[in-house]
């Protein structure tokens, strides 16, 4: 009898410790609530390099012209496509809950993230719906503007392509020569970069018009202090530089 119930004890201190063993093992796979909020991480101000540093080059006798982009130093010869939008954000209307970046941008973007501020302020789920709508309405706002510039850069260079025919044709004519060719074609250079220069000046006006209506939008279901603090936010953000009245007074410089 005495041996049974020994027999037993051991079985069952036995039957504990690979339990408890078997428990610290595993520890990993015990699902941890590790979720945060990070539905703002992927909103973040564009800020169009791939246009702004659009730059017109050839148009010489040997060479036609042709739009050439700058990344980092780096020239990229354009096909007159559209280019995605910098700075980590594009056109996409769903905002993605899956990024981990808990409710922070990448540190790349500093100040262009506008969802770090709006993670700070404790919004509502009604305000949340509410910016949602408004970001859609503001990437749609900014595509038309980007369609614009697009079309009419490639109709400037179409026109510049076929100018520059003209010239060349002239020259191998023999109505011109080979100097006053290459000084019309100089000049036909500079005519075109001053049109890309205002068409990008253009853009920017569009654009600026766009996040101006998206800002007074998120200001306009805020909160006064959730309203003071994002506009204080904005009025300090150097990803920010346009006029935008967002307090309701004398036009503000943001």
């Amino acid at each position: 009898m005495k041996k049974s119930v020994l027999f037993f004890l051991l079985s069952f201190s036995i039957i504990s410790l690979l339990v408890i063993s078997s428990c610290s093992e595993g520890g990993n796979e015990i699902p941890v609530n590790n979720s945060v909020d990070n539905e703002f991480s992927d909103m973040v101000f564009p800020n169009f390099n791939d246009i702004i540093w659009d730059e017109v080059s050839g148009g010489t006798i040997d060479e036609e012209f042709s739009i050439i982009p700058y990344y980092n130093n780096k020239s990229i010869v354009s096909n007159g496509k559209e280019s995605s939008i910098q700075c980590g954000d594009d056109d996409s209307e769903e905002h993605n809950g899956d990024d981990d970046h808990h409710g922070d941008c990448d540190n790349d973007h500093h100040g262009c993230c506008y969802g770090t501020i709006l993670h700070q302020l404790n919004l509502t789920k009604d305000q949340k719906n509410q910016i949602y709508q408004f970001k859609k309405e503001f990437h749609h706002c900014v595509h038309d503007a980007r369609e614009n510039y697009e079309d009419a850069k490639d109709a400037i260079i179409k026109n510049a392509h076929q100018l520059r025919k003209e010239i060349i044709h002239k020259w191998k004519n023999g109505d011109i020569t080979k100097d006053e060719a290459k000084a019309l074609l100089a000049q036909l250079k500079a005519d075109t970069k001053q049109l890309i220069a205002d068409l990008k000046a253009t853009f920017k006006a569009a654009v600026g018009d766009c996040l101006c209506t998206f800002l007074k939008a998120i200001v306009s279901v805020l909160d006064d202090v959730q309203k003071e603090t994002f506009i204080t936010w904005v009025e300090n953000n150097n990803c920010i530089d346009i006029n935008c009245d967002l307090r309701g007074g004398a036009n503000n410089q943001l």
